[in-house]
């Protein structure tokens, strides 16, 4: 990790920016991998890991700010919060905590907002991105599907306190928990449950855009990814994945699809085509839940639905209501100020006993709007509403359909796991996945559209992404055919 990091900081100083993107995105995927993957983590990866962004972000922040334009993730809204979190922390739980974390938070936000700005100058940079979110897509899915004959890898949430006692025991205690139809959480590649489930579904959303919208066709890698991405939220066993998912699926298909403008032959193919998923997907959900009770089982988190005596509405929401009501503890102790920033009471006794890692001290908190209330009070609450509006206003009016889409869901997505503000943690992986990739295909339609202005005004009329814009070595730019298009429609120089 330590070299893996000094390669990523050499690639931002070399403005390298495609492949400074891919470490920077990289870094907190390695945060959330699988310690049965990984093996044991040393305080080495530890720092690295969480120095290695703030590095890279830093550098990346440094030379975007040169790149002038408009085209830039409307980020500009979360500075109030900032410093409306700065004034809530200085008489918080623990301020030492909450100042450094919020200065974590914000090189981690500046770093992909100048990093990514003025992308569509560097064309190839776009590409590369979108092809490595394709690939993380397939290592996440992909890579999580043999892990269910592994269960000290795959189920690792449901039997961490088994594992140290070897394979042949951890196999035999699997099968007699299943044997016993308990609960077990899968977890995948990933090192929880609850991080792969809202992980998943912000792919899927990605995965959905990319083929609808660049691709304009069905393409079975991008299928594939997500057929077999869903019964893989299932196996998480989150209700967090479940609403999550389905904010992608509709995001991805019946917003985003209908925002972008096809050719009306296309647009009924691809409209055909989606119905079509939809209703054998909804075919599907009914009859797994007329013959084995699946989506209520989902719903109830547990396989024993005759001894729950929980209405549906508890079973959805009771796991959470603990965690709401220490946020409105806190909100109660400071209405106007809340009590700091990502901390919580019991922060204090670890900052006292020395106890971790003071920009990793660990809290969980549930749904994100009560926690920013908590935390920050009305003024931050505020402060972080008019961000969401900014944000959200911003992308529809410079047409970041993608952005604005998978956005959404990573919002959905903290509405049970409050992750919004923990770079550090699941949170980091969540925004690079929803906000850079989302950004990069935005990118690349904003590439298309001013390739097929051109063309318009020469006379031609671009049906495919037949073209790529390349610099050469002196930075003058041009357009070459895209090989595959050309095979396909026989175009020539």
């Amino acid at each position: 990790m330590p070299v893996f990091t000094l390669i990523g900081v050499c690639l931002a100083f070399a403005n390298k920016l495609g492949w400074a993107l891919v470490f920077f995105v990289m870094m907190p995927f390695f945060v959330i991998l699988n310690p049965g993957i990984l093996g044991a983590k040393s305080s080495l990866f530890g720092i690295s890991v969480r120095f290695g962004p703030l590095l890279i972000g830093l550098i990346l922040a440094m030379r975007g700010a040169s790149r002038q334009g408009r085209h830039k993730l409307p980020l500009i809204g979360i500075v109030p919060f900032i410093l409306a979190a700065i004034i809530s922390s200085v008489d918080g739980w623990a301020p030492s905590v909450s100042l450094v974390k919020l200065a974590n938070f914000s090189v981690f936000l500046f770093g992909i907002w100048f990093g990514t700005q003025n992308l569509q100058k560097r064309p190839k940079d776009v590409l590369l991105l979108r092809s490595f979110f394709l690939a993380l897509a397939c290592l996440l899915v992909f890579g999580s599907i043999p892990t269910m004959a592994i269960p000290s890898i795959g189920y690792a949430t449901s039997l961490n306190w088994y594992l140290g006692e070897g394979t042949e025991v951890v196999n035999e205690i699997f099968h007699q928990i299943r044997a016993d139809s308990e609960l077990t959480l899968f977890c995948g590649i990933t090192n929880h449950s609850q991080a792969l489930a809202p992980l998943l579904s912000l792919t899927v959303g990605w995965v959905l855009c990319d083929m609808l919208l660049l691709e304009r066709r069905f393409r079975w890698l991008h299928l594939c990814i997500i057929i077999f991405a869903l019964p893989l939220i299932y196996l998480t066993r989150s209700r967090l994945g479940l609403i999550s998912v389905v904010a992608a699926l509709y995001m991805g298909a019946f917003y985003a699809a209908r925002k972008i403008q096809l050719p009306e032959r296309l647009r009924a193919h691809l409209r055909q085509g989606v119905m079509a998923g939809g209703g054998l997907l909804v075919a599907v959900v009914i009859v797994s839940q007329l013959t084995t009770g699946a989506m209520s089982r989902w719903i109830r988190k547990t396989d024993q639905e005759e001894d729950d005596r929980r209405s549906l509405g508890e079973a959805f929401t009771s796991s959470r209501m603990g965690l709401i009501e220490e946020s409105l503890y806190e909100f109660r102790r400071n209405p106007l100020f809340g009590s700091g920033f990502q901390v919580a009471e019991y922060t204090r006794d670890l900052v006292a006993a020395n106890k971790g890692f003071i920009l990793s001290a660990p809290i969980e908190k549930g749904l994100a709007p009560v926690m920013v209330l908590g935390e920050t009070g009305i003024l931050g609450e505020m402060c972080f509403i008019i961000f969401i509006v900014s944000f959200c206003g911003t992308c529809v009016r410079r047409k970041y359909v993608v952005t604005f889409s998978l956005f959404t869901v990573m919002l959905v997505t903290n509405m049970g796991e409050a992750t919004f503000f923990s770079p550090g943690g699941t949170g980091g992986i969540l925004w690079m996945v929803g906000v850079v990739g989302g950004f990069t295909i935005d990118t690349y339609l904003l590439y298309r559209r001013q390739l097929e202005q051109q063309w318009a005004g020469m006379g031609f009329q671009m049906t495919a992404p037949a073209f790529e814009l390349v610099e050469d070595a002196s930075g003058r730019r041009r357009m070459v055919e895209s090989r595959s298009t050309v095979r396909r429609y026989g175009l020539r120089r």
